[in-house]
Parts: C-alpha cells; structure tokens; sequence
C-alpha cells in the first residue's frame, strides 16, 4: 500500500483506513483536516506508463473524467460528490463523498434478495443510468460490488464509473495512437462488445441485467448460460432480464427508459392499495392498462380479486376531468350488469392519477393461450365457442351495451365448467387513450386492429360491430391466422376460406358475421344462435329421417339402445347419490355428505339442487370451507340465476363474508321467486330466505325490520326454531 492510516495526502487529507487496493489504484477512506468532521473516500490512479507523451494525454483524460464526475455528482442524488481533485507524486487522486453503507456484494453472502427487492434495485439503478447516457457517459461496471445502499435512507448509490479507471491503461501504439491496454469492466458481468473496446449504452443494460439475475441466484451465468427455470421471479421479470442481457447489443433494450416502462407495472407487486388489496402477482398488460392478482384482506378468509388500472397517456387537467366522467358512466353501465358470464365488479377507486377496477377472480385461461398463430381449432370446438360467447353477447346487447373489443385475450375460460368469461369493455380502454386536439377531446375507437369493424373506426359501434369482431375471432381459430394478416378482396370482404377445413354452412354464417357492410350483417347475437342452432338441427332431422330405415338395417340400433340405457343408469345414479347426500345432511354428517355430493357431480357436474345441497354441507362444518361454499353456490347461481335454492345458498355464503347487504339482496329475490309458490322447496327456501333477511338485518343494526321478517317466516310456518330464536333477538333489542 502506498499510503497508511496516518498519512496526510495533499497537505490535508488524513487516511483513516484503507478500503481496497485493485489493479487500477488504491482506495482509503479519509478526513478532510481543513473541514474537521468530513468523511471522504479517496481514490488514486496511477498511468503504467511513465512516458512524458502518455502522462500528458493521460492527464488530459483525467480532467475531463473528473469533471464530468463532478457534475453527474452534483446532479445525480444517487452518485457520489466529487469534493477535489489532483495530482501528486505521479498519480490522480479523486475526493469524493463517503457513502456509509454496505454494498450489494455484502448484502448477498446473508441472503438471496426478492423479487420485489431486484425489482427496487433495478428501478433505482435503471434511473441513475438513464440520467448518465443522456449524458453520454457509459458506466462500464455495473455489478453488485459498485452498488452501496446507504444506511441512514437505504438509497442506492451508483459508484466506481469504469471511465476514468481508463487513465490507469493508456498507452501510445507505434502510430502514434492513444489506446487502452485493459478492457474496462469486470468479467462475466461485462458483455462481448465492452470486452473487445467497444462499449455501448447497451452494454450498462446487459450488465445491470447480469446483477439482476445473480441478486435473484447468488450464481454468476457462465458463457452467459442463463437456466430460466432456475430463477426465481414471475415470467414477466425473466423476459424483462432475458431481453437486457441478450448477447448481440442491438437485440437489448435500446435505452434505459425503455426497461424502466416494462418494469414499471411490476412496482406494485408487494404493495397494497386502497389499504386492503394486497397485489400477490402482475398478470399482464400493455399500453391500455394493467392486471394484477390481489389479496382483499377487508373480507372474511382473504379472497383473491382481480385488479385493473388504467393510467391515462396524457397528462393534461381538462383529460383527467374527462376520464373522470367517462369512468363514472362506465362504472355504472357494467354495474347494471349481472350475468354468469361476466365478472362481478366488486369496487373502483382512484389513486395517483389512475383508475382501478376490483373484480371476481375468475379460475381459468384466456383463449389467446389457445387461439394462437400456426394452431388450429376443430369446427366443433369453435362452434361451442360462438355459442358460449353469443350467450353473453344477447345479454349485453338487450342491455343497449356493446362490448367494443371481443378478442381471444379478452375471452376466458373460465374451471371447470368450461363456460367463456367475457372481460374488458372497450369504454374503458378509451378512456386511457383519450387525446386532445385543437382544444378538443378525442376519443379513440378502444377496439383492437384485424377484431375492429370498419364503422368502430369512426367511433359509430352497433351490436353487429360485436358480432364481426367474434366472427374474426372465430376464423383465426379455424385459420390459424392473426386477423390482421388476413386479405380482403375488391370490396373489403375478408378472404379466409382457402386456410380451414370447414362446412360449408359455417363458412356462410361465418362470412355474414364478417361483412364490410355492417347492414349485411346479422344484427343480433340471437340471429347468429338461431343460425348455428339449425346447422346443429339440420344434422338432428336428417338422422330422425334416415333413422326407421337405419334401425332396420341395423345401422344404429345396438348403439342407440346403449345410449338410452347409460343416460338412464347415469340419472338412476345420481338420483341415489342425492338422496343419499340428503340423509347424511339430516343426520348432520356433513363432511360425508359433501363426499356423496361430489360423486353425484363427477357424473353430472352441473345440477342445480346437488350442488345446494353440498353448499349447504359446507356452510355447516366447523372448520372454514367458506371458498368451497361460495364456489359451489356461485356455480348454481349461474347455472340456474333464478334458482331460489341457488340464491339461499349464496346468500348465507355473503353472510359468512359480513356483506349483509348483498346478502339480502339474494334472500329478496327468493322471497319474490319462491314465496308464491306453494311447491315444498319453494316453501322451505321461503321461510329460509325471510329467516336468514331477518339474521341480516340484525346485523345491520335494524331490529324492526327483522323482527317484520321474523314474523313472515313465522307466519309460514309457527314453530320455525330459528325464526323464533332471531325474533326473540329483534324484541329484546327493541326493549319488548
């Protein structure tokens, strides 16, 4: 070491300890005797060439680093100060701010740092670099070692810039030529074109991308050998790292800013918004908003949700006074929705210039994962597909609401009933892109290009511009084909049958669905159900036709015969199951019960009464199987939306979850369903309903209006054990 704790450098600089010594210079941490109190580290180069010409240019080097140094430094609150520069004795000495803190070398022998702790640190130190390549300074050694995290506000600090490390490695060539004889950087961590001395901004990125992966690991990727499926991070932080550390530079991020946009949504994972949505994971996104996966820990068992937020593209006040509105009205259009095939939203809010919309979580896959490009679907499959989707469609449509942007990633599929969940209105896609233009507000179609009707471009949607958009998506699942790389011929017709396999009668309702001229269109979801139906039916009477002579030759008879026979013996056995189910309920053997339940819906998954009845089972055991219970109930809900036993069922699931007042929502739609009917279960979910309203409106603080309930139920039948006892409750608390 050249220098001792002791030492005074420059006439004022005590060495108080030494820091490290490398192949460029030597480091001390040092007090500055002129300000008492001053911690400084300093840090000396020294040229290996002693030659007068190489001293000189190195000087010249080293002057201008330093004084770029100095005003990154002054401007950068996440690079060191430089306080002094100089040089003595053959050597440059820099004086800059001491950072009190550890590095994240150190930090990394403890443990393997996050997910949400890489992302921190990339967003920090993504930041610091974006400000010094507009700049022009190219860093050339990023890795865990040259990041520090301050002690006292845990900031990172960017420190040890490879530039002017250079003045250590200048020589003069034969010709008279500065060159370097070290590339600057550190192995492994630099990449290919850095190592042969030619460094872009590019090569910070791939760097940076390398420190990502080894804070997530603690391994260094040899011959950059990356096993994705050794890291542990989300697939939308590997393709972000995948891309910043590709081999050849042009195939990385361009800037530093553009890894900053694709890393931005991943900063609220971990975070927790509207104090009770715990964001679990990011789903995905894109420019018109972004999905996360959240926890609700305001209700009972914390229940996944879905979470949307649109951030608006321009950030002017009289565009946010707009969004405000539109937002507002589309809020209250898909609340005035309520179908099996649409997600419940559950709440909205607005935080930090942005929108969020809180719905069901829906267990499933979206169709873009199997309406891909090169795949085909079979024509069955697509016309379940159509049928599905249409169902929703007619809803929505007699709603006077069109949806704007049906797509296979707007489609899901929803477990394990198969039946296609209809999500993401176009209204809401509009309002992160609204413009301003000349002073006016623009609003911008919200569909998607190759699903978009040609009218939809001019903002003038029609039920039909649905249709077209289901139909394009129907075709690229029979094609194979994105929309968009579709041809069209002389009058806008799109030209696809060439690329399927299909009959010749869906290729007819097909092609209607897709006219250019929406008046050639069907003009109904129920047009086109009614359309399908009958290619369906058309099969059905040929067969009923051709079926006396096919019985006498034989054809069809034995298989005909088994048929009947196993839809009897299936029904014959959930029959038994269920009854079975039933008395194990009486005997109050409920987790029994549920198993005989469940067997019945192996065979049958979708009876309305079975799946009430194991609901039910649920809802009586001790331990907490409140998910279990909503989900069977929920599923009854949209098999069978006007099932008095279904909406019983759900309701106790609300009071379970303390929302009292959904729940009596759902027990007012069975007294209106089932009251004035004189059936048995009719009567039996009557009595439940104004019993359980009763129950809910205690919890509500409203004992007059229970006590009312109370009495209906009693009035049906008198000796109603819990009706009695919830009256009882209603009398005390009104001092009767």
């Amino acid at each position: 070491m050249d220098h001792q704790p002791g030492d005074i450098i420059h006439g004022r600089y005590r060495i108080i300890s030494i820091i490290g010594k490398g192949g460029f210079g030597e480091t001390y941490q040092a007090e500055d005797t002129q300000s008492p109190g001053l911690i400084c580290l300093i840090k000396y180069l020294k040229p290996q060439n002693n030659s007068a010409l190489v001293w000189e240019i190195a000087e010249k080097c080293f002057r201008k680093e330093a004084d770029t140094m100095r005003y990154l430094g002054n401007y950068n609150q996440q690079i060191p100060q430089l306080y002094n520069y100089f040089e003595e004795n053959q050597k440059f000495y820099l004086v800059q701010e001491y950072i009190e803190g550890q590095n994240l070398e150190e930090e990394l022998r403890t443990q393997l740092f996050s997910e949400t702790q890489v992302i921190e640190v990339l967003q920090d130190i993504l930041k610091v670099l974006d400000f010094i390549h507009q700049h022009k300074v190219i860093h050339r050694d990023i890795k865990p070692a040259n990041l520090i995290r301050r002690t006292c506000d845990n900031k990172i600090f960017l420190i040890d810039f490879g530039a002017v490390k250079e003045v250590s490695t200048i020589t003069v060539n034969a010709q008279g030529q500065t060159i370097s004889t070290i590339a600057i950087g550190t192995p492994f961590f630099m990449p290919h074109e850095q190592a042969i001395g030619k460094p872009k901004f590019a090569s910070d990125i791939y760097a940076l991308g390398i420190t990502g992966i080894v804070l997530l690991t603690g391994n260094i990727p040899l011959n950059n050998q990356i096993a994705w499926s050794d890291v542990p991070a989300s697939p939308q932080l590997k393709t972000i790292l995948e891309k910043m550390v590709r081999s050849e530079w042009k195939e990385r991020y361009d800037t530093a800013a553009d890894v900053l946009f694709d890393l931005e949504p991943l900063t609220l994972v971990g975070q927790t918004l509207n104090q009770h949505y715990n964001i679990k994971s990011y789903l995905g996104g894109g420019g018109f908003g972004h999905t996360y996966l959240a926890e609700d820990s305001s209700r009972p068992y914390r229940p996944y949700c879905i979470i949307k937020q649109l951030k608006l593209k321009v950030n002017r006040q009289q565009i946010w006074q707009e969004a405000q509105a539109k937002f507002a009205d589309s809020v209250n259009v898909v609340e005035g929705l309520a179908h099996p095939q649409l997600p419940r939203l559950l709440h909205h809010f607005q935080n930090n210039q942005a929108f969020y919309l809180v719905y069901d979580f829906i267990e499933g896959e979206v169709l873009s994962k199997q309406i891909i490009v090169g795949d085909r679907l079979s024509e069955p499959e697509v016309i379940a597909l159509l049928k599905n989707v249409l169902e929703v469609l007619s809803y929505i449509h007699q709603q006077n609401v069109i949806h704007g942007d049906i797509k296979p990633s707007n489609l899901i599929q929803r477990q394990p009933d198969n039946k296609i969940i209809l999500i993401d209105f176009a209204q809401f896609k509009q309002i992160v892109t609204l413009d301003i233009n000349s002073q006016k507000i623009v609003v911008k179609p919200g569909g998607t290009d190759g699903y978009m009707p040609p009218e939809q471009l001019q903002n003038k949607l029609k039920p039909c511009s649905d249709i077209y958009a289901l139909g394009m998506t129907a075709i690229q699942a029979l094609t194979g084909v994105s929309p968009e790389q579709l041809p069209t011929d002389s009058q806008g017709e799109i030209i696809w049958r060439n690329q399927a396999q299909v009959s010749r009668k869906l290729a007819r309702i097909l092609n209607k669905m897709v006219r250019f001229q929406l008046g050639q269109r069907y003009q109904s979801a129920q047009e086109v159900l009614d359309a399908l139906n009958d290619l369906n039916g058309w099969w059905w009477r040929q067969f009923v036709k051709l079926l006396p002579v096919l019985i006498i030759l034989g054809v069809v008879s034995i298989g005909l015969i088994y048929f009947v026979y196993t839809t009897i013996q299936k029904k014959e056995r959930v029959e038994k199951l269920y009854a079975q189910g039933l008395a194990l309920n009486d005997k109050r053997e409920f987790g029994e019960a549920i198993k005989i339940f469940q067997e019945a819906l192996d065979i049958e998954p979708n009876i309305v009464e079975v799946l009430v009845a194991q609901g039910y089972a649920y809802g009586q055991l001790k331990e907490d199987y409140s998910k279990q219970q909503f989900y069977v109930c929920r599923k009854a809900n949209e098999i069978a939306p006007n099932s008095s036993g279904a909406l019983v069922c759900l309701g106790n699931v609300k009071v379970k979850e303390k929302n009292y007042k959904g729940s009596i929502e759902d027990f007012d739609k069975v007294i209106s369903l089932a009251c004035n009917n004189s059936n048995a279960e009719a009567v039996k979910d009557c009595i439940a309903a104004w019993t359980n309203k009763g129950l809910s409106l205690l919890k509500l603080q409203k004992p007059e209006d229970a006590l009312k309930a109370f009495e209906q139920a009693l009035a049906i039948k008198k000796d109603y054990k819990p009706a009695i006892e919830g009256k009882q409750k209603a009398q005390k608390l009104l001092g009767n």
